[in-house]
């Protein structure tokens, strides 16, 4: 009862209107494997932990969540404080959004089995052939603007497998096969490098904003998060990608 008395006493002291601290940014993503994977708490994956770890260095609170790609648009653009990761930059949304910072290259690399010869010099060589896809925006949108049919496919890791099966003759994918995927394949023909962003409610408070840019000045690959990608196994991946990527953004 003396309890009781004195967690009420507490209640009754609080200011008029008081309510339990927010998170200052709600961020929603859709599942991008391995980068985003839906977790019981929000997400996972080495960009989701990245992200954390970035904001929160820079004084930033937030709660990760997930939801189809569309939906957060949506939510980024209806909710204030709250940001989409890991979308497409697209300029027709530009009124509607802040687009912040980009976070990470997006590199589409061609690939064909083990044993197989074909030259391939551009997507033109690619016609005729069965053709698969890591089923992404940016895959999709350039393999269709090119009017090539194609197989898309959740899982890189089901992709590589089915191209060593012989079940595809090429397959584009933004994340190298994984060393125990079977015989290596051939790297074929590197595709247009993108990007992709964060992007928030417009009416996000500047200052956050201006944080939320000062972190994310190299994206989700900045040196000190090195150590996550480690845990997650893409330490290789790590280095290509972020040398890369600050070679094309000079």
């Amino acid at each position: 009862m003396a309890l009781a008395r004195a967690c009420l006493a507490a209640v009754m002291a609080l200011p008029c209107g008081w309510t339990p601290a927010q998170p200052a940014l709600t961020v929603v993503a859709d599942a991008h494997p391995p980068f985003l994977l839906p977790a019981r708490d929000g997400l996972a994956g080495p960009y989701a932990e990245a992200f954390h770890y970035l904001a929160g260095k820079a004084g930033l609170e937030v709660a990760l969540k997930t939801a189809p790609a569309k939906r957060a648009l949506l939510l980024a653009a209806a909710e204030k404080n709250t940001c989409a990761l890991d979308v497409n930059f697209d300029q027709g949304k530009a009124e509607t959004l802040s687009y912040v910072a980009a976070i990470a290259p997006v590199v589409l690399q061609a690939y064909a089995a083990a044993g197989n010869a074909a030259p391939f010099r551009s997507l033109r060589d690619f016609r005729g052939r069965t053709l698969g896809t890591v089923d992404i925006a940016e895959a999709r949108d350039l393999l269709s603007s090119a009017q090539l049919p194609y197989i898309p496919i959740a899982k890189p890791a089901l992709g590589f497998k089915m191209l060593a099966a012989k079940r595809l003759e090429v397959f584009v994918s933004d994340t190298p096969p994984q060393p125990d995927a079977g015989p290596p394949p051939r790297k074929v023909l590197l595709l247009t490098p993108a990007e992709r962003w964060l992007a928030c409610n417009p009416d996000t408070p500047p200052p956050v904003l201006s944080k939320l840019r000062q972190a994310l000045r190299t994206g989700l690959f900045a040196k000190d998060t090195a150590a996550i990608w480690r845990q997650h196994h893409m330490d290789a991946f790590f280095q290509e990608t972020s040398a890369a990527w600050a070679r094309n953004r000079q």
